[in-house]
């Protein structure tokens, strides 16, 4: 659980003014088109402090946290 910790709170020091816009694909054509994905970086920033939380909280109580990416 500690490690899980970790990765969240340093991934949330990292969101912090921060713009996420990620290339998912290429189509090479002509002209070439990118997919890409922005993040919200409010709902980013809310969904690991909730993660934080579950985390924590299952740590305090002894139990068990399973994430499936």
């Amino acid at each position: 659980m500690p490690e899980a910790l970790r990765i969240f709170y340093e991934a949330d020091r990292e969101t912090y003014g921060a713009r996420h816009d990620l290339l998912v694909a290429r189509a090479w054509g002509s002209p070439p088109i990118d997919y890409r994905i922005e993040v919200d970086n409010r709902e980013y920033q809310r969904t690991l402090s909730q993660l934080q939380f579950l985390a924590s909280q299952a740590a305090r109580m002894g139990q068990g946290l399973r994430l499936k990416l």
